[in-house]
């Protein structure tokens, strides 16, 4: 009879161990996808009344931190660099506009974008130059110069899980990040 005990007691304590050890590695896969982040790009814009700006903003749309660990802007292929002020107003020389204000921002490698964060990358406030133009059509060629760059990053989630993230136009919506 002690032999019983003894062999069912050992059993138990097994599958006990089983279990704590399944357990736990589901709660380990859950915890995993509660902190994924996702970057993703948006464009805020105003182009009422004469004037207008439009602002081109990274944001990290997941539900946990990222880790960036390479940021950067190509054009055609080309690595182009950080993204500057004399680059905006070069790009922006063949539109008819008068710019009131350019500001932008650039996200060093190491930078920890935290849950729901905004970054904004760049932002021109303007003016038509030809009083016949609307603010609205600017819009159009500030985007479409937008859309000629490609921001293109590599991150982490704080578990290690690597991500890669491309605003090309070819990509659903425009913006999104994928598990790399």
């Amino acid at each position: 009879m002690e032999l019983i005990v003894s062999i069912s007691s050992v059993v138990i304590a097994l599958a006990a161990l089983f279990i704590a050890y399944w357990q736990g590695h589901f709660t380990r896969q859950h915890n995993r996808l509660s902190v994924t982040p996702r970057l993703q790009t948006h464009t805020d814009q105003d182009d009422s009344g004469n004037s207008g700006h439009i602002e081109l903003i990274l944001s990290n749309a997941g539900v946990g931190p990222g880790i960036i660990k390479t940021f950067e802007l190509k054009k055609n292929g080309e690595l182009v660099g950080e993204l500057s002020k004399e680059l905006v107003y070069t790009e922006l020389k063949g539109l008819p506009l008068k710019t009131k204000n350019v500001r932008t921002s650039w996200i060093q490698p190491g930078y920890m974008m935290g849950e729901k964060e905004k970054f904004s990358l760049v932002r021109i406030e303007f003016e038509p130059s030809v009083p016949t133009i609307p603010a609205s059509a600017l819009l159009d060629g500030i985007r479409e110069i937008f859309d000629s760059y490609e921001i293109v990053s590599d991150y982490e989630s704080i578990y290690g899980d690597k991500f890669e993230f491309k605003n090309t136009k070819e990509r659903a919506g425009g913006t999104g990040s994928v598990p790399s």
